[in-house]
């Protein structure tokens, strides 16, 4: 009995001793995590510590930069603060003054050999006239070696084809064979051969002849009649240093607006209803006081100001508009008429993105041939004996010299062709300073006599 207490202090002993093992062993992973999650929070405590004050020091910054700077930087804004603005303005008239310089004649587009050739002749033929080609080649066309002998006098000669609406087929082939046999072609690449596409061959051809040969004379020759080709050339050596000549037998019509009948235009309608100073004197003085009281004129410093000059006013004013400012549509407006502004602002917003739009109360009438009547047209014999088709060339034989060819490639993108392709030469005349030229020699007929050209 004496034992059984010291027995039982052991026994107590040893079990504290073994729980107290047992919390130590539990406890160390606990320690760990809880290490870990502090240093965790103290990681991400401090990054948010971090941004805050990144945000303090940009709100800062963004507050004491609000006065200086635009909310919202439009491009023109952008443009400014890049220098951009004048340097646009300066290519853009650059390209203006490239662009009137070529059409003049004073830059050439092709290659040139030093010496300029009097004419190039564009003969028209098509894939189904292999018999008419040989027919030329055998009576006025010269061939082989006499070819290139005329082409050391100055004067090329090409048939002038376009590609099959299927590249490569069997009429491409037969083509460039023949090409090949008698290099008297000039292929147009980019125009495809078909009779819906006959009136945009001659710009094609301008622009290919040009690229190609440096010459005086552009000609453009149907494959229906037989040519006095010493008869041409001596017409054109008649000619030669006439700047923007526009040569052939001229004549003019009634556009046909009937459907299926022949010479039918399709765009008849635009044809007509009827189809039938002293530089700082008192003055300009006096307008620049009151451009500076109201800022409301725009001032054409290259325009003369008189009554004889008013044609010009609009190509003066439109080109200003366009240096000044950039907009969608710009408007030219008589004095002697009220308007209404927001009726009229509503129409143009009703057109807006309308590329190349032609917009006002479109008429035609007579062409008023008697001198000192009221709105006298002095050129008005270009228009026609009957005031309808304005006068052009007849299409079998077109003359164009080099400066005016220029023209039609430089600009050939945007001429407008109509449904035959000599009133579409006729209408691009029209818009340039060109020289009208009648000859009756080129008025092609059955009859030879004193004629260059006849119907074959």
């Amino acid at each position: 009995m004496e034992t059984l207490p010291t027995t039982t202090v052991s026994s107590c002993k040893s079990e504290r001793r073994g729980r107290s093992s047992k919390y130590q062993n539990t406890s160390k992973p606990s320690v760990i995590m809880a290490f870990f999650s502090c240093v965790a929070w103290l990681y991400v405590a401090g990054r948010l510590w971090q941004d805050s004050e990144n945000r303090v020091i940009l709100n800062n910054m963004l507050k004491k930069n609000y006065d200086q700077k635009p909310k919202v930087l439009t491009v023109d804004d952008k443009l400014m603060v890049l220098g951009c603005k004048d340097l646009e303005r300066k290519i853009v008239e650059t390209e203006t003054e490239l662009t009137l310089a070529k059409s003049q004649g004073y830059l050439k587009s092709g290659p040139s050999s030093g010496k300029s050739l009097l004419a190039v002749i564009g003969v028209y033929t098509g894939f189904g006239s292999h018999l008419r080609r040989n027919s030329f080649r055998g009576s006025w066309m010269p061939q082989g070696d006499a070819l290139k002998k005329l082409e050391e006098r100055g004067v090329v000669i090409r048939f002038v084809v376009g590609r099959s609406p299927n590249r490569g087929d069997s009429l491409d082939r037969k083509i460039d064979e023949e090409d090949r046999a008698r290099k008297d072609f000039l292929i147009l690449e980019n125009h495809e051969e078909a009779q819906e596409e006959l009136p945009k061959k001659v710009k094609f051809f301008f622009s290919a002849a040009v690229q190609n040969w440096d010459a005086e004379f552009y000609i453009k020759v149907d494959d229906n009649i037989d040519l006095d080709l010493e008869g041409l050339i001596g017409l054109l050596e008649s000619r030669r240093g006439q700047d923007a000549s526009y040569i052939g037998c001229m004549k003019s019509g009634e556009v046909v607006a009937q459907e299926g009948g022949q010479w039918y235009e399709p765009e008849w309608w635009k044809f007509g209803d009827e189809k039938s100073p002293n530089r700082g004197d008192s003055l300009d003085r006096k307008i620049d006081e009151e451009d500076r009281a109201r800022k409301d004129f725009l001032i054409l410093e290259n325009h003369e100001e008189a009554q004889e000059e008013l044609p010009k006013k609009v190509k003066f004013f439109f080109s200003a508009a366009v240096q000044n400012w950039d907009a969608e549509f710009y408007i030219k407006v008589d004095d002697n008429i009220d308007l209404d502004l927001e009726g009229l602002i509503g129409l143009l917003e009703s057109r807006r993105g309308q590329d190349a739009s032609y917009i006002g109360c479109m008429k035609s009438g007579e062409v008023v041939a008697q001198e000192g009547g009221q709105w006298y047209e002095p050129e008005w014999w270009k228009f026609g004996d009957e005031k309808s088709y304005f006068r052009h060339a007849a299409g079998s034989l077109i003359i164009l010299s080099k400066n005016l060819a220029q023209y039609i490639n430089i600009n050939s993108g945007s001429l407008k062709t109509y449904a035959f392709d000599d009133t579409s030469i006729g209408s691009w005349m029209i818009g340039v300073q060109a020289t009208y030229i009648d000859d009756n020699r080129l008025c092609c007929s059955s009859i030879r006599q004193d004629k260059v050209c006849s119907v074959a």
